[in-house]
Formats: structure tokens, sequence, C-alpha cells
């Protein structure tokens, strides 16, 4: 592993030259800025994996200045969020976190600068990202709801269920960023994670996804949201039905997890390949709430060893 001071000079200019390269191939270039964004944190990640988080953060701190000197104030907010990103995650393979954890810090600072941007958006450019998405959802719905009734003559929805849905969006909203950013988080992680297996660094690795195992608190949390919404039944636009909804949507997306883990694992038991397995997970998207429930008793019972011992008779 690199350590000397030379070593860290040359190896950060030349990584800082990689990171501005990729950054403004991502602000400037649409066609390949999709998958570039996964990979412009790569030359940090490399560099905090490698050097001490001191040398990591300032050669970090000069790759934001030479992008926002290349190219304008514009590119400032784009360079920081990429370069906190790589920093976090090549500080905590450098760390030897496990691949959850290394996933939870990611997921948590992608939140986190997601957030912030959004909060610089609102109070520098008076432009409320959210707020546009949803009002441009509004208007889709409404289009299409004019354009059944022209053709059928009825109301696909009426305007009062179309706002009610709208309102119910709203609420979700925190749910919803949190959910894409630890997919982001995922993703990006997926990606890089095996470039730099390759060029040498030393990366956790995720046990098989038939083994995971979500703690069994989740099953008390999910617990007391179901207890809220039967028997307090909070009013849509309060900040109680807003906290409950939105832990509700994030703790059935878990839950959902636990049962695809599951069924893989009752497939591999039993032989079967992993093509089959995913193809099965996909098809039994919609009965979501069945796979909640799935998911509840896989958690509550020790279903795995009932599948093992009945595999192995």
């Amino acid at each position: 592993m690199p350590s000397t001071k030379n070593q860290s000079l040359v190896y950060g200019a030349m990584m800082t030259a990689l990171f501005v390269i990729l950054l403004f191939m991502t602000v400037y270039i649409p066609v390949v800025s999709f998958f570039t964004a996964f990979i412009t944190p790569l030359p940090l990640m490399w560099y905090g994996a490698k050097f001490t988080p001191k040398q990591t953060v300032l050669v970090a701190t000069v790759s934001i200045i030479v992008g926002t000197l290349l190219g304008g104030i514009i590119v400032a907010p784009t360079a920081l969020s990429f370069a906190v990103i790589g920093v976090v995650i090549g500080m905590g393979i450098r760390a030897n976190y496990s691949k959850v954890a290394l996933l939870m810090a990611t997921g948590l600072t992608v939140l986190t600068v997601t957030v912030v941007m959004y909060m610089v958006l609102i109070q520098f450019l008076a432009i409320d990202v959210i707020k546009e998405m949803l009002a441009t959802t509004r208007e889709s719905y409404l289009a299409m709801n004019e354009a059944f009734l022209a053709t059928s003559g009825k109301e696909a929805m009426s305007v009062a269920d179309i706002n009610q849905l709208m309102t119910l969006l709203e609420a979700l909203v925190p749910a919803l960023v949190t959910l894409s950013s630890f997919l982001v988080a995922f993703m990006m992680l997926s990606i890089n994670l095996p470039i730099l297996r390759r060029l040498s660094v030393q990366v956790p690795k995720f046990s098989p996804f038939k083994d995971m195992r979500l703690p069994r608190s989740i099953l008390w949390y999910y617990l007391v949201v179901v207890t809220v919404k039967l028997f307090v039944n909070p009013e849509i636009g309060t900040t109680l039905y807003t906290v409950t909804y939105n832990f509700d949507v994030v703790l059935s997306v878990l839950l959902v997890l636990q049962a695809f883990s599951l069924i893989q694992y009752y497939l591999a038991a039993k032989g079967i390949a992993k093509t089959v397995g995913v193809i099965v997970c996909v098809l039994l998207v919609p009965l979501f709430p069945l796979l909640v429930l799935v998911g509840v008793l896989d958690l509550g019972m020790d279903i795995r060893t009932f599948i093992t011992n009945k595999t192995n008779r």
C-alpha cells in the first residue's frame, strides 16, 4: 500500500485529474452521464482506501476547487456531492467496514447530500424540485382523466381522488427519497467495488442474498406502525400521518426484501437455479401485501431451519 509523501502527491494529482474528467463527462455529456454519475467518485474511493483520512480530505478538497475553477460555480454542488460520497466510501474501505456497514454509511451520505442539495436549490435558486415534480404529476393525471372522459364519457378518477392521491404522494416524499438514496448507494457500491477489487483494493463482500436476515426489532417497529394505523388512524396532512405512513412504506419494503430472501433460500435448498428465483420474485411483486406477511413470518418464526431439515430428509 502506497504510503510515502511523494506517492501520496503523485497519486493525489492523478486522482484529482481523473475525478475532474469524470465530473465534466457527467455534467456536460448527457449520453454517458448516467453511467459516469455512478463512477465519478471512484478516484476518491481508491485514494481513500489507500491513504490516510487527512490526505484523502485534502485531495477531495483540491478536486472540488479544480473542478469549480474549470467548470464554473454551477459545477461546485455536483463536485462537492460526488467528492463527499467518494471520501466516505474510501475511508469506509480503509477502516475495514463490512459491506452492510458500508452500504448504510453510503446510503446515509447520499441521503444527506440529496437533502442539502434540495435545500440549496430552494434557498439560493428558489427552485423546489419536489413541488414541481408533484405539480407535473398532477397535471398528467388531469390530462389523462380528460382524455379518458373524451373517449369513454367517464372519468378514470374524480378530481377529489386525484387531489387525495397527490396529498398522499406529498406525504410519502421522505420515504421515497430515503429508499431512492439507498438504492443509488447500492448501485454505486455494486458498480465500483468490483472495479476497486481489480485495482488491488481489498473490498468487503455481501453474504448471499438468500442468507439475508433483518434484525427482529423490525417486527416491533412494524407492529407499532400497524397499531397506529388501525387504532389511531391519523388524518391526512397531519404530522403523525406523515411519520406513520413513511415508516410503513420503508418497513414494508424491508419486509418484502426479507420475503424475497426466504424464497431464494427455499429455491436454493431445492437446487433450483438462481435465475428461476429472480423470475419468481419479479412475478410476485404484484402480491406486495402478501410478501410483507411472508417477511413478517420469516422474521418471527424459524422457517429456514424447517426448510433445511425437511430438505435434508
